[in-house]
């Protein structure tokens, strides 16, 4: 069953499995799977302390994204980084077709600095992008039929450090979680893909562990 526009408003274990609050109504599972960040996981369920740790441990990344839709690809590089300060610049059509013929999607970021207190100057962020978009795709501006500002996007719940990465692994039965921030080596998507597969292995040997039990009980 896929529900969508369901708000999980409370988490909490019912007997031996677990109860998903869903406004005025409830589903129970056997196996929960949060895909949210270490904070929302720490709200529905204070009572794990991996999701705790994460909460407390975690320091997530974000960038100030500017989207463009443009009428016309200008003349100018597909991609481009800046150093100091950290932009991103991307022609994304440049390698799909993700719009009419001649035109042109644009992706520029902005990466804020990590931790960084008190609230940033969002118009001088955006001025920021467009002067780098200007000096990679001169001209841009003539062109733009669209344009979306994010002034503060989540890049990555967690910041990887040099040093150890500890997963972040639920202790109460029946309870996992999927992120980017959950741990192992990988970051981004790719953390994501390899937390899931962790998942997936876990309840496949926990459901085989428990018909092994009934076969044996049921043959003895």
């Amino acid at each position: 069953m896929i529900e969508t526009q369901a708000r999980v408003t409370r988490v909490s274990r019912a007997g031996d499995r677990w109860e998903v609050a869903l406004g005025e109504r409830a589903r129970r599972t056997d196996e929960l799977v949060l895909a949210v960040a270490p904070e929302s996981c720490r709200e529905l369920v204070p009572d794990e302390p991996a999701f705790a740790a994460a909460a407390d441990t975690c320091r997530p990344v974000h960038a100030a994204c500017l989207d463009l839709a443009l009428d016309q690809r200008p003349i100018g590089s597909n991609f481009a980084l800046g150093l100091d300060p950290a932009t991103y610049v991307s022609v994304h059509s440049d390698s799909a077709q993700l719009g009419p013929a001649g035109g042109a999607l644009v992706h520029a970021a902005l990466y804020l600095p990590v931790g960084e207190p008190g609230a940033r100057d969002a118009r001088a962020d955006r001025r920021l992008l467009e002067s780098v978009l200007e000096r990679v795709l001169p001209g841009y501006a003539e062109h733009v039929v669209h344009a979306r500002f994010l002034p503060k996007m989540v890049v990555s719940h967690r910041l990887y450090e040099a040093g150890p990465r500890p997963w972040f692994d639920p202790e109460l039965p029946g309870l996992h979680a999927v992120g980017d921030w959950v741990g192992g080596p990988f970051v981004l998507l790719d953390a994501v893909l390899d937390s899931a597969r962790r998942v997936c292995a876990g309840v496949r040997g926990r459901r085989a562990r428990e018909q092994l039990a009934l076969a044996r009980e049921r043959a003895a």
